[in-house]
């Protein structure tokens, strides 16, 4: 914990603190859902609930398109009127691949997260996503905007080697020659860190 605390920190403790950059959102697919008939569980001690199956659907964007193949909504209404909806659901692509997307939400805020076994998917397993959408007559319709991709622990594991070895001046060179936050090639690395020791 100790470890990954002082990664994200990293930055403050080295440049100090910045000004706070709005995310970009990025357009992943349009989707459309067919819901089913609601299950009234009614008034819990945590508020009123329904269980809504997922029955039909349908998703398309840049580079992803497909069916929804099943899928169920929780959803809770607090004493004060506040509504949460936790859902999971089944993307099938037109390949074949199966994408497992769960959202957690206040309403209407909604967070998304993604986990297949997909090689050609599987950088939606760090994507985090919002969706934006609306209900009518049993429909949803739903926008999925892409605000962030995760470091995946390969990256992670290189900065710890780095770090070992190099003062954080020394990394955030090569973080922007070599592009380490993203998808980095060995070789890049290399070259990254051989660079920066000839500068210095």
């Amino acid at each position: 914990m100790k470890v990954f605390s002082f990664l994200f920190l990293s930055p403050i403790l080295c440049h100090g603190l910045r000004h706070p950059v709005p995310p970009t959102l990025e357009l992943l697919f349009s989707a459309n859902l067919t819901l089913g008939v609601p299950i009234d569980v009614g008034l819990t001690p945590f508020g009123e609930k329904l269980i809504v199956p997922i029955t039909d659907g349908a998703f398309s964007g840049p580079g992803l398109n497909g069916k929804v193949t099943i899928g169920l909504v929780t959803s809770l209404t607090g004493s004060h009127g506040t509504q949460r909806a936790d859902a999971t659901y089944v993307l099938q692509t037109n390949d074949g691949a199966n994408i497992v997307l769960t959202e957690r939400a206040i309403i209407p805020y909604v967070e998304i997260l993604f986990e297949t076994g997909s090689s050609k998917y599987g950088w939606l397993n760090n994507v985090t996503a919002w969706a934006t959408g609306t209900e009518s007559d049993g429909l949803l319709s739903l926008n999925f905007w892409k605000c962030g991709q995760i470091r995946s622990l390969h990256c992670v594991e290189l900065e710890l080697t780095i770090l070992r070895v190099l003062d954080c001046r020394q990394l955030f060179k090569i973080r922007s020659k070599a592009q380490l936050l993203g998808h980095i090639k060995l070789n890049e690395l290399i070259s990254a860190v051989a660079g920066s020791h000839n500068e210095d």
